[in-house]
């Protein structure tokens, strides 16, 4: 049943995709400006203009590209989200898969478009390469890998991370006990 559910709303996200993302201007320079924002990361500077971002590191090098509708992991997302809905769990446990997946996979995005910026810069012979290989398996692996994390923590059994993480956190001082 699994499989079925997942099929069908795999294509349903396909059909988002194709149709609907790419009208989603808000969510396309909302991932320019959260890229422009995470760069220093990596010693850059960027000017946005529109859905193109401009590199430049201190030694005056610059590298520029545009952030696609493609580029806003909108397709990786819906396809982690219908895998959630379709696994059998209750509906606040699919809640948190969401909350939680969504956003590690938003914010890996940040990272792989910024680091992007930063092998286009670097290494411009390797940045095809880098965006069309090994970043897009490497996505497909995380959201994989993410689905895999949201259905092990399903088990309390199995689920000694979600136990350890509150006492990790407080004693960074991030939450209170």
């Amino acid at each position: 049943m699994f499989g079925f559910k997942f099929v069908c709303l795999a294509t349903l996200a396909a059909v988002l995709d194709a149709f609907v993302v790419p009208n989603w201007w808000r969510l396309q320079a909302t991932t320019v400006a959260l890229v422009a924002h995470s760069v220093p990361v990596f010693g850059l500077s960027a000017t946005t203009f529109g859905s193109s971002i401009a590199f430049a590191d201190p030694e005056g090098m610059g590298f520029a590209y545009l952030v696609t509708p493609g580029c806003t992991a909108a397709l990786p997302v819906f396809l982690y989200m219908a895998a959630v809905f379709a696994y059998p769990a209750a509906w606040k446990q699919r809640v948190y898969g969401l909350l939680y997946g969504v956003a590690f996979l938003l914010a890996l995005n940040v990272l792989r478009l910024s680091s992007m910026a930063w092998i286009g810069m670097r290494f411009p012979d390797f940045f095809e390469e880098a965006h069309l290989s090994w970043w897009q398996a490497s996505f497909i692996i995380a959201v994989a890998f993410t689905w895999w994390f949201w259905v092990q923590s399903l088990d309390p059994a199995k689920d000694r991370l979600r136990r350890r993480l509150p006492a990790f956190f407080s004693q960074l001082g991030l939450v209170s006990k």
